[in-house]
């Protein structure tokens, strides 16, 4: 029981460390993304509020993990701790962050069809040109 359990821990700390490092590059890649390029109408992105809150997700699982090193101190206190950044990780930022995830991906899916289907216009009507000139030149 005792070995099950402190497995269970280290998979638990380790996966913080995972999401934590995951959360905090795609907070980088929107805030830089979001910088280099100016909003246009057609375009939807991920916010900036919402990589936020992703990456205070990234940084309370950092120190979660860092609760469960500190276990080996004191059991109690780390405990207790760790409990607590995880209620306020996994029932409150986590659902949120996945709520606004998946308000945003449909208008996302959306706008690239949208997109897909203007560019497969555009190569259309320019092949219908080549072959409009290709059958002129060999009617000439």
């Amino acid at each position: 029981y005792m070995m099950n359990r402190g497995l269970t821990t280290w998979v638990n700390a380790f996966e913080w460390v995972c999401l934590s490092g995951i959360f905090t590059i795609l907070f980088y890649d929107i805030i830089v993304l979001a910088k280099r390029q100016k909003e246009s109408e057609n375009e939807i992105r991920f916010t900036t509020a919402w990589a936020i809150l992703g990456c205070n997700i990234g940084q309370l699982g950092w120190l979660e993990f860092i609760s469960d090193i500190l276990r080996t101190k004191n059991w109690r206190l780390f405990s207790k701790v760790s409990h607590v950044i995880s209620i306020i990780n996994l029932w409150l930022l986590l659902p949120t962050w996945l709520l606004m995830l998946g308000m945003k991906l449909p208008k996302m899916k959306e706008s690239l069809e949208n997109r897909r289907v203007n560019r497969e216009d555009e190569v259309l009507l320019a092949g219908d040109n080549a072959l409009a000139a290709t059958s002129t030149a060999v009617l000439s």
